[in-house]
C-alpha cells in the first residue's frame, strides 16, 4: 500500500516554509510555500532504507540524513546557493 507524505518542516527558504511531500515509494520534493499561490518546488528528496531506517538526501548533497526535517534544511540551503550563484545576490538585496 502507497502512502503519502507531507510534513511541514522548520526549514525555511526566503522566510517560506518548507513543506516535503510525496510518496513512500518515491522520491520527494521540498516545497517552499506549499499549498499556497507562492508556492515552488525547491529540490527533489531520494529516499532510501538503510538498516531498517529511511533515509533522506537532496539532490546536489552528498550526505544521508535519517530526519526528513535536516534534509529539508539542506534543500533551502542548496536552493539560496544556488540563487546566489545564479542571481549574484541573496534575498536580502532583492
Amino acid at each position: 500500500m502507497t502512502r503519502t507524505l507531507g510534513v511541514l518542516t522548520g526549514a525555511r527558504y526566503r522566510g517560506l516554509p518548507v513543506t516535503v511531500v510525496g510518496t513512500d515509494r518515491g522520491p520527494l520534493l521540498a516545497i517552499a510555500a506549499y499549498a499556497t499561490p507562492h508556492e515552488l518546488a525547491i529540490a527533489a528528496v531520494a529516499v532510501k532504507r538503510r538498516g531498517g531506517q529511511r533515509v533522506f538526501s537532496v539532490a546536489g548533497a552528498a550526505q544521508w540524513t535519517p530526519d526528513v526535517g535536516a534534509a529539508a534544511v539542506s534543500a533551502a540551503a542548496l536552493r539560496e546557493a544556488r540563487d546566489v550563484a545564479e542571481l549574484g545576490a541573496g534575498p536580502a538585496a532583492r
